[in-house]
C-alpha cells in the first residue's frame, strides 16, 4: 500500500504570504474574505477541482480552482471552507467569471471567522503565473530544507552501525525532524517497544481499513507496511518549542525505519509462535508433567498461578485464516500460544484482550473454554472449546462460551449418547473407510455441505461425479441410510455433526 500523509499547515514555510501575493498587481488577485489570515505563508500553489483535495496535499498550499470544486449550496460552501482550513490549506483562490457559483455570504463569514483567506483571480491571469511566483519565493527555503534532509539521511545511515535501541533512535529522529513521533497498530496499541502510541483523540481518527487514507490536521500520519500488510501508522506532530519541521518527505523516510523495526519484530514473533505451537501441542496431548508445563508457560510470558482460557477458532467456510489471527495477536503484546489442529487453538490468560480482538476478524467463530489452571490439564478445556465452537457455528453467533447454558436442540445430551448415535448411523461406513482407506463418510459430508449438488461436491473432492454417485450408493448400502430421503438425510446430518465433534481427529 502506498504511504499516504495527512495535511499540515507548516508555520515555518519560507514562502510568500497571502498578503504579498495579493499586493502583486500582475497576479490579479483580490482578497474577498478571511483578511485575518493574510499573513499565512504559502508553500506551493496547486490546482484542484476535487471535492476534497486534502489527502493529496502536504499543507500550506494556495489552492486554485476554476470553480468546479466550489459547491452551489451556501451551507455546503461553509463546509468546504472548513474542510480546506482543517486540512491545512493556506488559502483558496477562485477564478473569476468561469465556473464558480456565487460566493455566498455564509462562505465569506466562515472564511472571516476562521481567518482563512478567500481570494478571486482575474480571468486574465493564468494559474501558471501565480505558481511560478510562489515557486520563486520558496526556492531558497527548499534549498535549506534539502540540506537538512541530507543531514537526516546521513544520520539514518549511521543508525545501524550505532545499534541504537528504539527509544534512543526515535528520540534522535524527533530532534532532527522537528516532530513528536508515535507509532500504533490499527487498534491504537503501541507497535514498537519504547515508542509511545499517539493520544486517543488522534487514534480515533485513523482508519481501520485501507479504504481511506490516514489524515490528521495536527501533522502527518503515514502507513507502516510489513509482511505484506499494513501493520499500523507512524504519526508525526510538531514538537513544542521547535521552529522548523522537515515535512512529509522526512516523515516518510522515518516511517521506512519504523517499518523495518516492525518487520524485525514480526520475524521474532513468528519464531516465538512456532515455539509456542510446539508447547501447546504438548500441553493438549498431556505429555508435559505439571512442573515442565508451568516452566514452558512462564517462558511464553504467562504469569504463574493465573487461570488460562482455551479458544477454538473456526470459520464460516473452509478453515480459519490463521495468518489473520496471528497478525491480530501479534499487535496485542499479550502472552498467547497458537496451534492449528483442524480448528485453530489459542491459549490466552483468562479474560484477556485477545478474545475481543479476535472476535473482530470477519468470518470466524470462537468457542471459549471455562477458565482453568494449568495444573488441572488441558483435555477438558479442549473438549469445552470445541463444543462451544460447534455451538457458535450452529447458533450463528461470533462467540459462544462453554458456560453458556443454552442447548442446541439437535444434539443428544452427553458424550455417551452422542457416541451411540454416531455408531448406530455411521459406524459401518466409518469402519469401512478405516479398513479400506476410502472416503465414503467424508464424501457424504462434503455433498451435504454443497447443498446436495453432486457436481459441486465432486469438484470439491476432486473426483468425477460418477465416482461420487457410487460413493453415495455404497454409503447407503453399508449404513442403510438413503440420503436421497429426507428422514434418513436428517439422521445422517445429525450423526455427522456429532462425529465431527467427538470422533474425528481435531
Amino acid at each position: 500500500m502506498a504511504e499516504t500523509g495527512s495535511t499540515l499547515r507548516d508555520t515555518t514555510t519560507v514562502g510568500p504570504t497571502v498578503a504579498e501575493l495579493v499586493a502583486t498587481p500582475t497576479l490579479g488577485m483580490t482578497l474577498v474574505a478571511g483578511a485575518a489570515g493574510s499573513d499565512r505563508r504559502v508553500s506551493w500553489a496547486h490546482v484542484s477541482e476535487l471535492a476534497d483535495p486534502t489527502p493529496w496535499l502536504q499543507g500550506s498550499e494556495l489552492l486554485m480552482t476554476i470553480g468546479l470544486a466550489v459547491p452551489q449550496d451556501p451551507d455546503e460552501q461553509r463546509a468546504y471552507i472548513a474542510l480546506l482550513d482543517d486540512g491545512g490549506v493556506a488559502a483558496l483562490a477562485v477564478s473569476d467569471e468561469l465556473f464558480a457559483p456565487i460566493l455566498s455570504e455564509g462562505m465569506r463569514e466562515e472564511a472571516d471567522v476562521r481567518g482563512f483567506p478567500l481570494v478571486t483571480i482575474s480571468l486574465q491571469v493564468p494559474f501558471i503565473a501565480i505558481a511560478q511566483e510562489v515557486a520563486a519565493h520558496t526556492q531558497v527555503g527548499a534549498q535549506a530544507r534539502l540540506a537538512t534532509l541530507l543531514r537526516l539521511f546521513g544520520t539514518l545511515r549511521n543508525v545501524a552501525a550505532e545499534q541504537l535501541g528504539n527509544r534512543d533512535l526515535f528520540a534522535r529522529l524527533e530532534e532532527l525532524s522537528g516532530y513528536r513521533l508515535a507509532v500504533c497498530s490499527r487498534a491504537g496499541r503501541p507497535l514498537i517497544d519504547g515508542v509511545p502510541a499517539p493520544p486517543a483523540e488522534i487514534v480515533e481518527r485513523l482508519p481501520e481499513t485501507d479504504e481511506s487514507p490516514p489524515r490528521i490536521a495536527e501533522g502527518y500520519a503515514v502507513t507502516l507496511p510489513a509482511a505484506g500488510h499494513v501493520q499500523g501508522y507512524l504519526v508525526a506532530t510538531p514538537r513544542t518549542g521547535t521552529t522548523s519541521q522537515m515535512g512529509l518527505a522526512a516523515v516518510q523516510h522515518i516511517a521506512t525505519i519504523a517499518a523495518l523495526r516492525i518487520a524485525t519484530r514480526l520475524g521474532d514473533y513468528e519464531f516465538r509462535r512456532r515455539e509456542g505451537a510446539e508447547t501447546l501441542a504438548e500441553l493438549l496431548a498431556g505429555t508435559l508433567d505439571p512442573g515442565s508445563a508451568a516452566n514452558r508457560l512462564e517462558l511464553a510470558g504467562f504469569a504463574g498461578g493465573d487461570d488460562l482460557q482455551l479458544i477454538a477458532v473456526g470459520a464460516d467456510t473452509a478453515s480459519p485464516d490463521d495468518q489473520a489471527v496471528a497478525r491480530t495477536l501479534s499487535q496485542l503484546g499479550e502472552p498467547h500460544l497458537m496451534l492449528s489442529l483442524g480448528e485453530l487453538y489459542v491459549l490466552v490468560p483468562d479474560g484477556s484482550a485477545p478474545l475481543r480482538m479476535m472476535s473482530s476478524i470477519d468470518g470466524i467463530r470462537l468457542g471459549v473454554s471455562r477458565g482453568f489452571a494449568a495444573m488441572a490439564g488441558f483435555a477438558t478445556a479442549r473438549r469445552e472449546a470445541r463444543w462451544a465452537l460447534f455451538r457458535a457455528i450452529d447458533l450463528n453467533e461470533r462467540i459462544v462460551r462453554a458456560d453458556d447454558e443454552r442447548d442446541v436442540g439437535w444434539m443428544p445430551a452427553g458424550a455417551t449418547a452422542q457416541h451411540e448415535v454416531v455408531q448406530r448411523i455411521l459406524g459401518s461406513a466409518i469402519d469401512y473407510d478405516r479398513n479400506h482407506r476410502t472416503e465414503l463418510v467424508r464424501s457424504v459430508e462434503v455433498w451435504l455441505a454443497q447443498d446436495r449438488s453432486t457436481g459441486s461436491a465432486a469438484r470439491a473432492l476432486h473426483v468425477h461425479p460418477n465416482t461420487l454417485a457410487y460413493r453415495l450408493r455404497r454409503f447407503a448400502d453399508l449404513t442403510g441410510q438413503d440420503v436421497t430421503k429426507m428422514g434418513d438425510l436428517v439422521d445422517v446430518w445429525l450423526a455427522l455433526r456429532a462425529w465431527r465433534m467427538l470422533e474425528r481427529p481435531a
